[in-house]
């Protein structure tokens, strides 16, 4: 979580209000979300979507984000702003917390927000594909990041620059989901001592998972949902004893589950394996043991894996 000081009695520095005056008038708003942003209101730190700091009146958050979920269509459409990033954004240096999500911006991201080095937080997670990057090494500026989304943005071209990543050192979540990818990304161990959250799910991966995932120790989340993966060789995975959940569905595992070692996650709380159709065995009885760790497990839809009657007992409740 980012503190952020709500301003009082300070108002918003003028050049920052401009750039927001200037965002606005660029943007598609049928849905009337910035119906605040006035220029009368001379303050921009009362504006929705807009925090400012407590005594300098800069502008530390910006949040666009879709506030309506896919579900509610009509809603959701409407709330698109519908525009290219705009460079200008990278003037508002003071950012700490920028979300322009699902909020249909398009086009090319530009390099320039690599230039907001305060940035704690960053979600420019977009709707089919229509943001792209042929490189984020812009992403080597933003040092302190902590959080970082950018699923469902094409970077197939963009694949040679993913080495980036090493250098957010304080990144604690990171979602590369549905963004085109073919090559593993080579994260270092080293850097990414605080990482808790992995998802890399959707893209289009092959072959082993690499074991050097195992050396991300202080993993919670991990999700590989959605690739190619083929190999169900992972000992590996008991190196990660904080591992609550792991979501390993609709890959083309094979071998036997006991392969996975999977009984040696400690603190797994969600466990996803199904649509694996080559992954076989028995589910071993230590899942029946583990039992009352798990809020949910679900290995359905793998033809060939046979459950015992003990453990059968525990977990046919979550299988399907």
């Amino acid at each position: 979580m980012i503190n952020i000081s709500l301003c009082n009695g300070t108002s918003c520095i003028e050049s920052e209000r401009e750039a927001l005056l200037k965002l606005k008038h660029d943007l598609r708003d049928p849905s009337h979300r910035l119906a605040s942003w006035i220029g009368d209101n001379g303050d921009c730190c009362k504006w929705g979507g807009v925090l400012c700091g407590n005594f300098t009146g800069h502008v530390l958050e910006l949040n666009l984000q879709n506030p309506f979920s896919p579900d509610d269509n009509e809603a959701y459409q409407r709330s698109m702003l519908g525009i290219q990033i705009p460079k200008y954004l990278a003037s508002l240096v003071n950012l700490r917390y920028l979300n322009l999500s699902q909020a249909r911006f398009t086009g090319m991201i530009p390099h320039q927000l690599g230039n907001l080095s305060n940035l704690q937080y960053l979600d420019l997670s977009g709707v089919y594909f229509e943001l792209h990057a042929e490189t984020i090494s812009w992403l080597s500026g933003l040092s302190l990041l902590e959080h970082l989304y950018i699923s469902f943005v094409n970077l197939s071209k963009a694949s040679d620059s993913l080495l980036v990543i090493n250098s957010l050192h304080s990144l604690k979540e990171l979602k590369l989901s549905f963004c085109e990818l073919h090559h593993f990304p080579l994260l270092s161990s080293a850097n990414f001592s605080s990482l808790t959250t992995l998802d890399l799910s959707g893209n289009q991966f092959q072959g082993q998972i690499p074991s050097r995932l195992g050396n991300l120790t202080s993993l919670k989340h991990l999700d590989l949902y959605s690739n190619q993966f083929n190999s169900a060789v992972l000992g590996w995975l008991s190196k990660l004893n904080d591992l609550e959940v792991l979501s390993l569905e609709d890959n083309r595992l094979q071998g036997d589950i006991s392969s996975l070692g999977l009984d040696n996650l400690t603190s797994i709380q969600k466990l996803l394996l199904s649509w694996n159709d080559e992954l076989g065995g028995k589910i071993p009885t230590s899942f029946g043991k583990l039992y009352g760790r798990f809020y949910s497990v679900v290995f359905g839809a793998n033809g060939k894996l046979g459950i015992s009657r003990f453990v059968q007992q525990q977990v046919e409740w979550n299988c399907f």
